[in-house]
């Protein structure tokens, strides 16, 4: 819940990413708070001197499955009681 995805525009002089076209990701700031070990400083730097920070997308998959998957059991819970209540409901009104 503390990440999220954005579209940005990479900056014309960024020496990585497309510079001056608009792609999508997540914000290395946010990502490194919560799973540190995915974000890397890049070997190259900003024209300011920076060391640019990079996301190693593919470590994120693994979990995204797995959030997908609790996910899927909350709603077929939520299915079940729903269905459940539906059939009081139908009970009751006899």
């Amino acid at each position: 819940m503390r990440l999220n995805g954005v579209r940005f525009r990479w900056k014309n002089s960024s020496v990585i990413g497309h510079p001056g076209k608009y792609d999508y990701g997540v914000l290395s700031n946010e990502v490194q708070e919560v799973l540190p070990e995915i974000v890397r400083e890049s070997c190259q730097e900003s024209p300011e001197g920076d060391k640019y920070k990079t996301v190693d997308y593919t470590k994120m998959v693994p979990l995204l499955i797995e959030a997908i998957k609790e996910q899927q059991k909350q709603i077929e819970i939520q299915n079940e009681n729903i269905k459940r209540l539906q059939v009081e409901l139908e009970r009751l009104k006899e």
